[in-house]
């Protein structure tokens, strides 16, 4: 029987330090692909709220093609009724691998992470006090949906629906995190519905400032975009 339960992507390869926030986060290959009030910028169609004379050329693509990266677990079967339905969902990890092309250096990095996902117990890690975001250990339960990053250099991991001392369930997650990341590691995403069922979008939440598609999502989704490194 099912309980209640419930990526990122960083990089920089100078000393400077910048902000962006991205309007979009649409791929491009020119300015003509993007609306008119942004630019093709290392791949991504970026607002006018971004300078990008901030960031290195050997930064910009390595992070700024990293930004809206997703965890996504659609339900792949129909849904029981009530608020507090079901669906099927994959059973085993679904895994993306983003090998960053930057420096060696190791860069603190502020990460806006949103989406709406199943809450899911973390232990023998850290939890941070405020937000939904859990650094080391591991899944605490059998059935919850984990969604975690790894990252190669320096080696951590990072779950981002940890349900803390609050109830599971489907929730709406909005927070910034900050953490370190070398400007060539390698991040892992990882999505796992575990026993193949999760809780279902029965009553269509949605994101700020996050489109999906179908919208509301048929399932479970989390983005993470880069605000900022040093």
């Amino acid at each position: 029987m099912h309980a209640s339960r419930g990526i990122v992507c960083f990089a920089a390869a100078a000393s400077a330090c910048y902000t962006a926030v991205a309007k979009d986060n649409v791929p491009c290959a020119d300015n003509g692909a993007c609306p008119t009030d942004q630019m093709c910028i290392a791949g991504i169609c970026r607002g006018s709220d971004f300078a990008p004379g901030d960031a290195p050329a050997d930064a910009a693509s390595p992070l700024f093609a990293l930004g809206g990266q997703r965890w996504l677990s659609p339900c792949v079967g129909s849904a029981g009724s009530g608020s507090n339905s079901l669906c099927p969902c994959a059973d085993s990890a679904q895994t993306q691998i983003v090998t960053l092309t930057g420096l060696s250096t190791v860069y603190q990095v502020t990460v806006h992470i949103r989406g709406v996902v199943e809450l899911a117990p973390y232990a023998g890690g850290s939890a941070d006090a405020t937000t939904r975001f859990y650094t080391g250990g591991a899944v605490n339960n059998s059935f919850g949906n984990i969604y975690e990053m790894s990252v190669s250099s320096p080696m951590a991991h990072y779950f981002i629906n940890n349900q803390g001392a609050t109830t599971g369930g489907l929730s709406a997650i909005d927070y910034m995190a900050e953490l370190a990341i070398a400007g060539n590691a390698v991040v892992t995403f990882t999505t796992n519905g575990q026993d193949g069922e999760e809780a279902a979008n029965s009553t269509g939440l949605t994101v700020p400032g996050v489109t999906t598609n179908p919208q509301p999502y048929d399932g479970q989704f989390a983005q993470l975009d880069v605000i900022s490194a040093m």
